[in-house]
């Protein structure tokens, strides 16, 4: 083991579920690609409800692949780490008034500038100007 890189994941998924950031669910698995299902298994999301759109229950798949990222955000900011995880995740910004509160609290950065705009946000000045 790498002493330099150690990442405790069951530390960091009990953090961040413990802090209402994850939620579990089930799905069905195959250890086949495409094969009948086994039966069911817990999976895990990251919560992003009311980012994208307001009144949207929303989440996004958390691979382990991208925990101990998400932990790092989580940790470096507790209040928007795991909102910035989720726009990169989806290469998209926030809605306006997230990204707004963003700013307001220093969250905001260039890397989520460079994120493609938000699509609620183009709908809704559509309905807008119609």
């Amino acid at each position: 083991m790498n002493e330099d890189k150690y990442f405790d994941e069951e530390n960091a998924l009990s953090a961040l579920l413990k802090d209402g950031i994850l939620f579990c669910n089930e799905r069905n698995y195959s250890s086949t690609p495409g094969g009948p299902s086994e039966g069911l298994t817990i999976v895990l999301f990251v919560i992003c409800n009311d980012i994208f759109a307001w009144g949207c229950a929303d989440a996004e798949d958390l691979p382990i692949s991208e925990l101990e990222n998400l932990y790092k955000m989580w940790l470096k900011n507790n209040k928007w780490g795991s909102t910035k995880w989720c726009c990169i995740r989806r290469k998209e910004k926030p809605q306006r008034p997230a990204v707004e509160l963003m700013k307001k609290d220093g969250a905001w950065d260039d890397e989520l500038e460079c994120l493609s705009e938000n699509r609620y946000d183009a709908l809704f000045a559509e309905k807008e100007s119609s």
